[in-house]
């Protein structure tokens, strides 16, 4: 149960790095260009 729960935050926690990722490759790609 414990595991199974640190997965489900680690799955969350992978999606909104993800996005951060998104983000900042879309904020900074025109600055660094």
């Amino acid at each position: 149960m414990v595991i199974d729960a640190m997965k489900e935050q680690g799955f969350v926690v992978d999606q909104i790095f993800q996005q951060k990722d998104w983000y900042a490759i879309i904020l900074k790609k025109p600055e660094v260009e």
